[in-house]
């Protein structure tokens, strides 16, 4: 079994490490002597903890203490944040009132499986933590062990919960909860396999069952969302195409105008100019029957 060493990993002021890593191959067994937090974004498979396995997916979480055996396989491609961290580190963060021992979670493995609000909020952290890992500026060890002490708050509160039920009955009580949370981020990155991993489904027979429930795929859904709020940006505010398809969840300007042409029939500068108009058509009729 390789051991891996601190002096391997970390600057000699350093007191974590945060790494993005997509992969479907097997990391063999190992240790080390500081701490893994593992917080897994999309995908699923087993990882192996000493003599005890855990499936993971989409939310679940793993603190690995110093000198801990363990390997990990991959059922599919899956995006984690590795967040590496110096054992000193724990005592720092033990909250002020006491109410979590947070100062005693680097003693031994915790395992969770966070809810869809929990690992929205999560990934949303992740990805602060991470552009903030790469581009410090003052503060920024503060604020990165401050991220960490929130993720291992929501590690503590889902802690020893296996992933949500994945029965039939489980996955139909789940179903209002789906759209209200694709309602919610329609603007933000969404893909349907983070969305159906998140739900405990499999891509599949997730995309099955949003035809079949709400008479769409999940691409038409949300291209039509995303086209909506385009409208009503270019109808009520000046802000310019560019800005309007970035802020609607299009990082490709070349797909937001084959999109919003083939959902309404116009590029985007002319339904402006439509709207435009028929606003000053409207207007000069206003302004004719008071005269």
């Amino acid at each position: 079994m390789r051991l891996h060493s601190s002096n391997d990993y970390f600057a000699p002021d350093e007191l974590l490490v945060l790494k993005y890593r997509k992969t479907r191959n097997a990391i063999k067994m190992h240790g080390h002597d500081f701490a893994e937090l593992m917080c897994v974004v999309s995908g699923h498979g087993s990882q192996r903890i000493g003599e005890e396995s855990y499936d993971f997916t989409c939310g679940s979480m793993f603190l690995i203490p110093s000198g801990a055996r363990h390997m990990i396989s991959f059922s599919a491609e899956t995006e984690y944040y590795d967040i590496l961290v110096r054992n000193e580190v724990f005592p720092l963060l033990q909250s002020g009132n006491r109410e979590l021992s947070l100062g005693e979670l680097g003693d031994g493995v915790a395992v969770s499986c966070c809810t869809a609000g929990a690992y929205s909020r999560m990934c949303e952290l992740l990805r602060l933590a991470y552009q903030e890992y790469h581009n410090p500026g003052p503060g920024s060890c503060d604020l990165l062990l401050s991220v960490l002490r929130i993720l291992l708050i929501y590690l503590v509160r889902h802690r020893g919960q296996p992933p949500e039920d994945a029965s039939r009955q489980g996955r139909r009580a789940a179903l209002p909860q789906i759209l209200d949370y694709i309602n919610s981020h329609y603007t933000e990155p969404l893909r349907l396999y983070d969305v159906a991993g998140m739900y405990h489904y499999s891509a599949n027979s997730f995309s099955k069952m949003f035809k079949k429930k709400f008479g769409m795929t999940f691409s038409d859904y949300l291209h039509r969302k995303r086209v909506e709020l385009a409208k009503d940006r270019l109808r009520l505010s000046t802000d310019t195409v560019s800005d309007i398809c970035r802020a609607v969840g299009y990082s490709n300007s070349s797909e937001f105008y084959r999109i919003f042409q083939r959902c309404t029939g116009m590029s985007p500068q002319e339904y402006r100019q439509q709207r435009e108009a028929d606003r000053l058509r409207d207007d000069l009729r206003f302004q004719k029957s008071h005269d």
